[in-house]
């Protein structure tokens, strides 16, 4: 089964050189996603990362690519067993993929919120002593990418997200954040209602997680 899902997300990266057109484009994208989708292993998650790496190469003027690539790195970092050097690394080559989507989709929403997420990730592996000159960061590029799509779910939650950690860092309330948490979910309830398609459509698990935690908390 590995070497079937190495084998495939290879041959998605060779093959759309040698097809044209948007349709083998859009194929392509969505084929890996759904691979980035069912991977489990850092070695999976690497040969998602790096089909969409090399996808991205030959389609310069589309920003998904790259956004995916700087997504999966985020995920791969938040991995068990990874040493504080490694999960660094890992955020290293996630911020620089989002700073390639930046520069190919500038205020895009979508784009922005994970600038801030691989900023949080990073803030998280050393939280005591990246939080006091981090936290202003992240919060900005949350608060852009909300202010550049209000209904952009993962926005929202991504900053209750951050602010339930820093109000739980401190041990102060947490009703803000979990509140943005639930605005979130009723977002992602009526991002279901449409056909994303190869655009981003994460988040929903992560904002119920977070939800179970803030009614945890509130017991």
């Amino acid at each position: 089964m590995k070497t079937t899902f190495l084998f495939l997300a290879l041959a998605i990266g060779m093959g759309i050189k040698a097809q044209a057109g948007n349709d083998a484009y859009t194929q392509a994208m969505e084929t890996n996603i759904q691979l980035m989708k069912d991977a489990e292993s850092l070695e999976q998650f690497q040969a998602v990362a790096n089909t969409f790496s090399r996808i991205s190469e030959m389609n310069k003027n589309e920003w998904l690519p790259a956004y995916y690539s700087g997504f999966i790195y985020t995920i791969m970092s938040f991995q068990k067993g990874l040493s504080d050097d490694e999960r660094d690394a890992y955020l290293d080559q996630a911020e620089e993929f989002a700073d390639e989507a930046a520069e190919r989709s500038p205020d895009n929403s979508e784009v922005v919120a994970l600038q801030g997420y691989a900023k949080m990730a990073k803030l998280s592996v050393k939280p005591a002593i990246r939080g006091p000159f981090m936290t202003a960061t992240v919060m900005k590029l949350f608060g852009e990418a909300m202010e550049l799509n209000p209904d952009n779910p993962r926005a929202m939650l991504l900053m209750g997200r951050m602010k339930y950690g820093t109000a739980q860092f401190f041990k102060s309330g947490t009703d803000e954040a979990c509140a943005m948490v639930q605005g979130s979910l009723q977002l992602f309830e009526k991002e279901a209602q449409t056909n994303r398609g190869i655009q981003p459509h994460w988040g929903k698990g992560m904002a119920e997680q977070v939800s179970k935690a803030c009614q945890s908390t509130e017991e």
